[in-house]
Parts: structure tokens; C-alpha cells; sequence
């Protein structure tokens, strides 16, 4: 029992989480900035070995170069530098980057295509939402919601349960559906929806904002 504990094997768990670190830093915070599935735990360990062996291939020869000391060098090695990685990129996937520079003439005339980091229509159309929108949802029932879909409202990112909840429900002229002052929401369950119409907020005047 007590070579479990051992400093040798203290050592090769330290080694061991030092080896995935990495990987397992940059595909963590890169997965805030975007929607999609849960993989499973033998897809996201296969995904951190793979990061974590293609970044240490770049970064170790490159470390002998930090004005640091060595601690500081192997925290920066294991820790900073992947979260920053992942945070670069994050933000380059969910602003379309890559695609965009892939866009740009000469580039273009390459005719390079990438599979997009978004899943789904979906995780696009919502993931995407910078301001508030009007939403118009079509139910299985043929039966129109109206709604304001702003900073309260939601929609999953989860791929098993496509489920919608709009924060301000309106009248079909988009005016206020409540007299007493008090907004009404509504959770719509994907089993109910048959179509989801996304309005810029600009394009529509509520009734009440007229008046």
C-alpha cells in the first residue's frame, strides 16, 4: 500500500498530467466559444493525447527561448500557453476566421474547403446572435409563437435536447401579450418545433413603441 504512494509514482502522475495538460487545456477552453455534442471520455482523452503531442512537438523546441526560469518556463509550457492557445482558438472559430482568410483572393483561387466548427444550422444561427431578435416560432400544430428573443432567453446547445426558451412573448403585430405590466416566457420543447424564423430587430416596430 505504501509504494502507491510512493515519490516514484507521485512523480509519473505528475508526468502523466503534465503530458495531457495541454491538450486537454486548449480543446476545454476552446469548447467555451462554441456549441455542439458532449463526446464521450475515450473520444476527449484521444483528443488531448493528439493535441497535447502535436503542441509539444512545437513548444519544447521552442521554450530553450523564454527569458524565464526553468519553474516559471514549465508553468508557462503546461499551463499559460495552452490556455491562451485555446482562447485564440475559440475566438478564431466562433468569428469564422479561418473561413474568411480562406475567402480572400488569392487564397480563393485555391478552392480550399474546411468542415465548419459549428455542428449544426442550429448552433450557427443562435451561436451567432450578437443583439436581441424577433423570433417567429412555427409549432408541429401549425400554431405561431411571437417572440422577443434577447439576453434572457435561450437556446441549447446540446444536440440531444433542442429545446427554446423565449423571454417576451408577443402578439402577432408584435405588440405586448400581457396588460398587467409582467412579461410572460415560454419554454418550447423540440418535440413541439417545427421551424424557428430569426428577425433582426430592426426590421420590426412593436405597436407599442409606435404609439
Amino acid at each position: 500500500m505504501a509504494e502507491m504512494f510512493s515519490i516514484t509514482n507521485a512523480g509519473d502522475v505528475f508526468r502523466s498530467v503534465a503530458l495531457l495538460a495541454p491538450g486537454f487545456l486548449i480543446s476545454i477552453v476552446r469548447s467555451k466559444f462554441l456549441t455542439g455534442r458532449t463526446r464521450s471520455i475515450s473520444e476527449a482523452v484521444m483528443e488531448y493525447i493528439v493535441i497535447s503531442s502535436i503542441y509539444y512537438a512545437i513548444a519544447l523546441p521552442l521554450s530553450g527561448f523564454l527569458p524565464v526560469s526553468q519553474p516559471n518556463r514549465n508553468t508557462s509550457i503546461v499551463f499559460f500557453f495552452p490556455l491562451t492557445i485555446g482562447v485564440l482558438l475559440g475566438l478564431a472559430a466562433q468569428f469564422d476566421i479561418v473561413s474568411r482568410a480562406l475567402s480572400i483572393w488569392p487564397i480563393s483561387k485555391m478552392k480550399i474547403r474546411i468542415s465548419h466548427p459549428m455542428p449544426t444550422s442550429w448552433d450557427y444561427a443562435f451561436g451567432n446572435l450578437k443583439t436581441h431578435v424577433w423570433v417567429v416560432v412555427t409549432l408541429k400544430t401549425n400554431e405561431r409563437i411571437y417572440g422577443y428573443f434577447g439576453a434572457q432567453s435561450f437556446a441549447s446547445s446540446d444536440l440531444s435536447r433542442r429545446d427554446l426558451y423565449i423571454e417576451d412573448l408577443k402578439r402577432e403585430d408584435w405588440d405586448n401579450i400581457e396588460t398587467d405590466g409582467l412579461t410572460r416566457g415560454i419554454w418550447l420543447s423540440e418535440e413541439e418545433i417545427r421551424m424557428v424564423e430569426i428577425i433582426p430587430a430592426v426590421e420590426i416596430i412593436p405597436a407599442k413603441v409606435k404609439s
